[in-house]
């Protein structure tokens, strides 16, 4: 009978599965998501607490989106409560144009599933509101669309006379000129100094 030296098990891949998501969560995203959600609300954040116990009712979270959008949320005790405003908070930032492989779930946040999750919505989030609120967003700042490019005429009849040697591939074998339909017929040159 064949017994295998490791077997997985579920426990195994739920540990594996914490530690993928708690390498995600860093300690300077989180500062720096904590100095801007204070500059926004206009209050200090208290920094003997976590992050995410902080905004775990939703009201921080709602307070910023506010300053973006309209929104309303309620401060309370009751966990539905809770997390309709953290659920408030996550439809301000889709509106606001925050991609959805950026958002949290809820219980992301609420049941401390997938901190670095919801560090990475605040930091994208901070960029999509940035431009209403007047503040800088965090991290890199995102793309403006540009104009497309439009030829003249004139650009348009010099650029059909041009023939790309770069569509014909690496022809220095080949002998004679490239013949559209044609057959092409290769030859190896010997190299010089070599018999």
């Amino acid at each position: 009978m064949y017994t295998p030296q490791y077997q997985a098990s579920v426990s195994s891949l739920d540990n594996d599965l914490r530690g993928k998501m708690a390498g995600k969560y860093d300690p300077q995203m989180v500062e720096e998501a904590r100095d801007w959600l204070s500059q926004v609300i206009g209050e200090e954040l208290p920094r003997d607490q976590d992050l995410l116990t902080v905004l775990k009712d939703g009201v921080v979270l709602c307070r910023a989106a506010e300053k973006a959008t309209s929104l309303k949320y309620k401060k309370s005790a009751m966990p539905f409560v809770q997390m309709e405003n953290i659920a408030s908070f996550l439809k301000a930032a889709e509106s606001l144009g925050v991609p959805k492989h950026e958002l949290f779930q809820t219980v992301d946040l609420f049941e401390s599933k997938n901190p670095g999750q919801v560090i990475s919505c605040v930091h994208s989030f901070s960029r999509h509101a940035s431009a209403k609120i007047g503040i800088p967003g965090l991290g890199p700042k995102l793309a403006t669309k540009q104009a497309p490019r439009v030829q003249t005429e004139q650009e348009k009849r010099e650029g059909a006379n041009i023939i790309n040697g770069y569509q014909y591939g690496f022809a220095s074998g080949s002998q004679g000129d490239v013949v559209f339909g044609g057959k092409r017929n290769i030859v190896l040159t010997p190299k010089k100094g070599s018999s």
